[in-house]
Parts: structure tokens; sequence; C-alpha cells
């Protein structure tokens, strides 16, 4: 099983010879970001006590991680808000390869010449090409923004210079808009321990990266009871191929890999785990470590994640009359969030 985990998107720029797979560090002058982090991803963090203790605290991120799952077969509705007709028909066959291992349906419209976002924000995933680097937001998280995922570079009716980085790439950024996270960042994969600091913060300060950037797209991600880490996939499409020099032993280090541009075998796995499709060819599948989210409509499953979240502040000693405050809180804002911002 891949451990990719719900997301947050870190892509690559750049500012020369076109552009670059968005899982390869290795090379480039900067980073590209979402403008601006999720408001609401915000303020959801704001209601984890901080005096809780380190595994709960993982584990009520967890809850928080788990809101951003898009409902089980779900149709998500796909607009360009910029790039030629050809341009979109190549990013649209590119992700629909995802569509082969979960529930969920990808809708571009005229699979020739994809839809123009309607301006309304009524699209599940807008997709734009502005020279700002390549990345999304998280899931449902996209629901919050106009503009939800970036493609640096790509809008033209020109063939990309390499189409297996292009359709890698792709793949890894509709990953983050399904909800999944950074295979190098994974607990079982641990490599952050086998990091050159030095040569980490050397690279970070070229490529314009703060220590909070670094922190965020290269530390280990803490476990919770989203998932079940059973294997470090070192050849999930949402690994990044970091530069040599973070290693003291260079390519040879087991967290070094080459640039990923298909989907693992354990990117497939995990995948219909979490959306369950009948995939021919997968087997048994592998089993999430907390159920995908319910099939009993959407406020069942809102009512799901407030009574874990409730669960867990009662479990870590929290009184009473605060974990209800809380709870009731955190079931406000997971409604905003997975509903989107109101329609004018």
């Amino acid at each position: 099983m891949t451990l990719s985990r719900w997301a947050l998107g870190l892509a690559v720029t750049l500012s020369f010879v076109g552009p670059l797979s968005a899982h390869d560090l290795r090379t480039g002058k900067h980073m590209g970001f979402p403008p601006r982090p999720s408001d609401m991803d915000r303020r959801l963090a704001q209601l984890i006590p901080a005096d809780l203790d380190q595994q709960t605290r993982a584990e009520l991120k967890g809850v928080l991680d788990r809101a951003k799952v898009w409902p089980q077969n779900k149709e998500l509705m796909v607009c360009f808000l910029s790039g030629t007709p050809k341009a979109r028909a190549r990013v649209a066959a590119a992700a629909l390869e995802w569509t082969k291992y979960v529930n969920l349906r990808l809708n571009f419209g005229d699979m020739e010449n994809p839809k123009t976002c309607s301006g309304d924000n009524s699209e599940q995933i807008k997709v734009d090409f502005k020279p700002d680097g390549y990345w999304s937001y998280v899931g449902v998280e996209s629901l919050q923004f106009a503009h939800s995922l970036n493609l640096e570079g790509f809008g033209t009716d020109a063939p990309p210079q390499d189409e297996e980085e292009f359709r890698g790439l792709v793949l890894h950024e509709f990953g983050h808009a399904l909800g999944f996270e950074h295979e190098h960042q994974s607990p079982a994969a641990k490599c952050d321990t086998e990091f050159d600091a030095a040569q980490v913060s050397a690279w970070a300060k070229r490529m314009g990266w703060s220590a909070a950037d670094v922190k965020t797209n290269l530390d280990r991600l803490q476990p919770s009871t989203t998932l079940e880490y059973s294997r470090y996939d070192t050849k999930s499409i949402m690994h990044y191929s970091l530069p040599e020099q973070f290693f003291h032993d260079g390519k040879s280090n087991r967290c070094w890999v080459p640039p990923n541009h298909v989907l693992s075998d354990g990117d497939k796995e995990f995948a219909a785990s979490i959306y369950p499709a009948s995939v021919a060819g997968l087997g048994p599948g592998i089993k999430a470590a907390s159920p995908p989210p319910s099939e009993g409509g959407e406020e069942t499953f809102r009512a799901e994640l407030q009574r874990s979240f409730a669960t867990l502040l009662s479990k870590a000693g929290v009184k009473s009359a605060r974990v209800k405050a809380l709870t009731r809180r955190f079931g406000h804002r997971v409604k905003v969030l997975r509903n989107g911002p109101a329609k004018s």
C-alpha cells in the first residue's frame, strides 16, 4: 500500500527551458505553492487544543484530514480557466487514469474541448496554467477557491517536451486534488532522518524556501488513525525525486528515487481503499486503517466526524463542556469546508 496521505500541494517551476516534472526537486530556480493557504483548514486546526499530548493531536489531525475526502461515488466537475482545447484535452486524458481505481468520476465535458469554468465556482476542480508553478489544493479544499489546481507552461498547443514527465506531473497534482499526500513524508519512510541538514538548508535558501516551507514539505508526517502505515512505496506517483545532495550517500540512499511517471500498484490499491470500487486485477486490495467515508450520505459522514472528534477529546481528559463547544464549532466548520463558499 502506498503511504500517500491527505494532501497539501507542493509544486516545482522552472524559469528556463520549459516545465519539469512536479515531483522532481533536483533542478529548478524556484518552487510554486498555492497562492494562499486554505483559511478553513487553518480554522479547523485551531480547534485542536494546544495542551493535548502529541499522539492525541496527531489523531485529531487525522480526523481533520479525513474531512477533506470527497463524498463516495461523486462526480467531480473539472473546468479550465485558460488553455487551448488541445492543452485541456491532454490534461483531461492524463488525469482520467485515476478513475480506473476509484469510485469518483472526473467530468471534463467534451474530452476534445474540455469546459471553461463558469465563473460561479460551481465546479469542484478549477485548472489554470499560470506562471506560478505546479500545485493543487487538497480534496474538498478545492471548493473554497476559484483557481484550485495549476499546471504552469502546459496551456498551449505545443506538445510537452517530455510526454512521460507531463503525464506524471498531471497524475501527481490530480492525486493531491483527490486528497493524497507526499510519499517521501510518510511516517514509514523516515526520509527526514536521512537528510544532510546543512545541504537541505543551503538548497532551500537558493530556492527561496522558508524554514516553514521545508518543514511542511519535507518533514515526516505524524501518524494518525486515518491510514495504516505498512509499507513505504518508492514507486508512488506521490514521491518526489529529491536532490541527491540532500543525502550523505547521494543516490545510494534509500530515499533517493528517480522521477516516477506512472501510478504504482501501491497508488492504485491505496486509492481503491479510500474510494472503494470493484477494480479488476487489484486482488483483495488493502484496507484503510479507518473506514472510508460513509455511503450513508453527507450528513451521516459529518456526524461520524463529529463523533470521532468528540471521542478523542473526551479520552484525552478534556472537560465535557469544552468537548461540546469544540465539537459544535468543528461540525459547523466542516460543513462550510465541504459545502464550499455560498454561491452568489
